[in-house]
């Protein structure tokens, strides 16, 4: 539906809204009912039921995307419509999709995506940031979502996650891509304890953690830990060297 229509509509509705809402969802006997959990007809029409009572079709489109019979393409266009509207219920509603391990893959990603475009715009005062590290504290637990959250944690600067970020870092069972990724974000966060963590980050066995650590302390405000890095004498040649290096590029 063209917005500019929707909103020409929603002028033209001040003072109607109960009744033209009523008309949409009459049944064939006449009378006016509230919104069936799901059906193509009502959804076709949700952008423009939405105009008339966003919070009726909030819960409708609620009650579709928990429907199993809803099919999945109805169900994309279902979050697809969450994701438009500006309100704190349907921001819940997104996160809770992508929180859901029993929802399908695909549509997490996209309800993530969502979360991702309004966070600083349609959403940016209706998706506290606990509400939101909470949500990103179960993704990071799951191995196929950790990068995705880990790069969300970066962008909302959630320093409560930084503990977590840097679990990551130290378990040597997440990919080296993965820990590379949680250790640019971890400098950005400045957690406890990650300064003194780089050090033995540039002796990991992993190229890319090593790399990110060099990257991190070279561009960071680790200046403490770069001189005691340079004048320890456990430190190797190597280490020196490869330090060095990139403090004078």
């Amino acid at each position: 539906t063209d917005r500019y229509l929707l909103e020409a509509l929603n002028i033209a509705a001040e003072g109607r809204r109960k009744k033209l809402y009523e008309a949409l969802t009459k049944e064939s006997s006449g009378r006016a009912q509230a919104l069936r959990p799901y059906d193509t007809a009502t959804l076709d029409r949700a952008q423009l039921l939405q105009v008339l009572d966003p919070r009726v079709t909030v819960d409708y489109l609620k009650a579709a995307l928990a429907d199993e019979a809803v099919p999945a393409g109805d169900k994309t266009r279902t979050l697809q419509q969450l994701g438009t509207i500006a309100s704190a219920d349907a921001a819940a509603s997104v996160l809770a999709v992508t929180m859901a391990p029993s929802t399908p893959d695909e549509l997490r990603r996209q309800a993530f995506d969502l979360i991702r475009e309004n966070r600083q715009s349609r959403w940016r005062k209706l998706m506290p940031g606990d509400q939101l590290a909470a949500g990103l504290k179960e993704l990071l637990a799951q191995p196929k979502w950790q990068s995705r959250a880990i790069a969300l944690v970066g962008e909302a600067n959630l320093r409560a996650l930084a503990p977590d970020v840097i679990a990551l870092i130290r378990n040597q069972e997440t990919p080296a891509d993965v820990r590379a990724h949680a250790v640019r974000v971890a400098a950005g966060l400045r957690g406890a304890g990650f300064a003194e963590m780089l050090g033995r980050l540039l002796e990991d066995g992993a190229e890319p953690v090593r790399t990110a650590a060099l990257d991190a302390l070279v561009a960071g405000p680790y200046g403490e830990t770069v001189t005691k890095m340079l004048t320890d004498d456990g430190a190797t040649d190597e280490r020196r060297h490869s330090l060095a290096r990139r403090l004078v590029e």
